[in-house]
């Protein structure tokens, strides 16, 4: 988007050949950081999984009814990551954090319901043996150590 030749700043620079680009501090931070959480298979596999939470349950109004069924009131749900905003990824690994036995609950509801078509019993048992694997690898400490250095300038009560 900012490329000098056919991108923003391209643009600006006819309009107006005095404007000076100046890169967004946040967005080459973030930039870096997904860079480097790229870099670490074990990240690699455990975004994977929070996304593909999110599109499991995101795709289907049913599935996501029997989400929110699952879930007390005011605890967060399930929620999508972004490219753009590292903020977008605490918040999704928060909401998995705090509901994680309510997700999986849920998880294993539509598993176990027959009225469920076999795709979508075999996607929530799916999930369900790759959180198993998820939570293996890394564990509650993992989950809680992202959260806190994610939410540097917020501060977090400890999860139950």
């Amino acid at each position: 988007m900012s490329g000098k030749y056919n991108g923003l700043q391209a643009k600006i620079k006819q309009v107006s050949p005095y404007a000076e680009y100046i890169p967004c501090f946040a967005h080459s931070l973030n930039l870096v950081g997904q860079s480097a959480a790229e870099s670490c298979s074990d990240a690699v596999k455990f975004f994977l999984f929070v996304e593909n939470l999110y599109v499991f349950f995101s795709s289907s109004t049913h599935r996501w009814k029997v989400l929110k069924e699952m879930l007390p009131p005011d605890s967060p749900v399930v929620k999508q990551l972004s490219e753009t905003r590292w903020s977008a990824g605490a918040e999704a690994v928060t909401a998995l954090a705090r509901s994680y036995h309510h997700i999986r609950n849920a998880l294993q509801n539509l598993a176990d319901d027959i009225n469920q078509k076999p795709e979508t019993k075999q996607k929530a048992t799916g999930l369900i043996n790759i959180n198993g694997q998820i939570r293996n690898l890394s564990g509650d400490r993992y989950l809680e150590k992202y959260i806190r250095k994610s939410q540097c300038s917020k501060s977090l009560p400890p999860i139950k």
